[in-house]
């Protein structure tokens, strides 16, 4: 049993929007037109069978999506293609299910609406014939790659969202200086959007100081992957205010955010990690010195809570508490099958 669709009625009377003069077939490959008003949510005006031109362009006043006429009987299942819209027009109902296009050719005219906010978005290319193309198109919402994490700030009740920007591999204009960036969307307490900001990198993490409600975030300068990370404090406009020294990622076991740091995995840099292990504090200024350890096995979180800190180790089968004051340890949980992250009820 599919998935319910969801249905874009036309809000015109049954009937007005025109069709083709021989009835449709189920399987028939259409063009569903909206015309595009001011105000008001598109509203189908026209149904056409698909011939061999290409589609019209996007345009300021009018736009189409190709479709294919569903069978009856298929009101509550649908193949998927079109992530699950389906335009029901006419009297008696002819249920139409939309192909929504990964890129659409866009008129001139148009760019004025789609530059502003928008239930559109999407980017910009120049493709066959001098034609220009929105590609990546979101026609709902924002859509955001898997590489995004996110932090919560607990003093003023907003969720941050941070988004490395997708960058897609040319290797024709592959060069190793070429830097990502990545957006930082803001989000109250209903999970209204209230801004965002741009910021040079990508930001693979980050963490929110419960103090002053400051952005703590692990930033790479590659446009691809991130071995190499900077701890970086970022402002609410976007702008890197302060960078700390370059850490390798996979040293990094969490973050000591109420102190500005993350935790680290300590060792020279570029040497493989040897037992036993030791993890330490690593601020914007450098190492704090609040050295943890010695380890048996490597730890893979290290998470700070009030006044203890919580230390895991998989290859152990142990979590260990100790006191953030002194690093001694409080109690070890033993035998607990490969742990590999923890939560802590506050």
């Amino acid at each position: 049993m599919g998935r319910r669709p969801r249905c874009l009625r036309s809000d015109c009377s049954p009937g007005s929007a025109s069709w083709p003069p021989e009835r449709l077939q189920p399987g028939e490959r259409v063009l569903v037109f909206f015309a595009v008003e001011p105000g008001r949510r598109p509203r189908i005006t026209q149904v056409e069978r698909r011939g061999w031109r290409a589609a019209p362009l996007f345009g300021a006043d009018s736009f189409s999506v190709p479709g294919r006429v569903q069978r009856e009987g298929r009101a509550r299942s649908f193949s998927g293609g079109g992530g699950g819209l389906v335009a029901r027009v006419g009297k008696p109902p002819v249920r139409v299910e939309l192909e929504v296009p990964a890129s659409i050719p866009i008129e001139d005219a148009a760019l004025g609406q789609l530059s502003g906010p928008s239930l559109i978005r999407a980017s910009l290319r120049r493709g066959f014939l001098g034609h220009r193309y929105l590609t990546d198109v979101r026609l709902i919402g924002r859509g955001w790659t898997g590489e995004i994490s996110f932090a919560y700030d607990e003093s003023r009740d907003r969720l941050i969202v941070l988004a490395p920007k997708q960058e897609r591999f040319d290797p024709r204009r592959f060069s190793t200086d070429r830097q990502g960036r990545s957006e930082v969307f803001f989000f109250d307490g209903e999970g209204k959007e209230i801004g965002s900001a741009e910021v040079a990198g990508r930001l693979v993490e980050g963490a929110i100081n419960p103090a002053d409600g400051t952005l703590l975030g692990l930033l790479t300068k590659d446009a691809w992957g991130h071995s190499n990370v900077h701890l970086v404090w970022i402002g609410e406009n976007g702008q890197v205010v302060q960078q700390g020294q370059q850490i390798e990622y996979e040293r990094v076991v969490g973050f000591n955010a109420g102190e500005g740091a993350v935790w680290v995995l300590v060792g020279a840099p570029g040497s493989p990690l040897q037992p036993p292990f030791f993890v330490d504090s690593l601020t914007l200024g450098g190492m704090k010195g609040q050295r943890l350890g010695p380890f048996a096995s490597k730890p893979r979180v290290v998470l700070t809570s009030g006044q203890q800190i919580w230390v895991v180790e998989p290859e152990q089968h142990r979590v260990t508490r100790l006191d953030r004051g002194t690093g001694r340890i409080e109690r070890e949980y033993r035998d607990v099958n490969r742990p590999t992250d923890i939560a802590v009820d506050g």
